[in-house]
């Protein structure tokens, strides 16, 4: 919906770009003299409409593009959701917790030993 909004307000900008630049080039066929005026702004109307045929397919083009990321997420949360029905698990491993884990955990609490040595005592890495 707000696409559609976005587009009406491009759509208007248009509009009213067009009218002031089909103002602007009376303004100046007018200090030109006439004859000027036709062949010209025929060159820039139809150098408007191929411009808005191109922005038309550029927005065809992105629309499919975003069409085909949106069918890719979709696909990989199928996948990702039947891959978990069938017990598989994602991410690394857990590690077991060390045996001596508790006993290094109330040395730091009790601010015994500092979180480093804690680390070194369980045998992990503080980083």
């Amino acid at each position: 919906m707000q696409n559609n909004v976005e587009n009406t307000g491009a759509e208007a900008k248009n509009t009213v770009n067009y009218q002031t630049l089909k103002e602007e080039m009376a303004k100046v066929s007018e200090r030109l003299g006439e004859g000027w005026e036709s062949e010209t702004l025929k060159q820039a109307e139809d150098a408007i409409s191929e411009l808005e045929s191109r922005v038309a397919e550029l927005e065809a083009a992105l629309a499919q593009v975003e069409a085909n990321h949106q069918w890719r997420r979709e696909r990989q949360r199928e996948g990702i959701a039947a891959a978990q029905e069938r017990g598989v698990t994602f991410g690394r491993p857990r590690m077991p917790v060390p045996d001596n884990f508790e006993e290094a955990k109330q040395l730091w609490l009790d601010k015994k030993i500092s979180s480093r040595q804690g680390a070194k005592m369980v045998g992990i890495s503080q980083d």
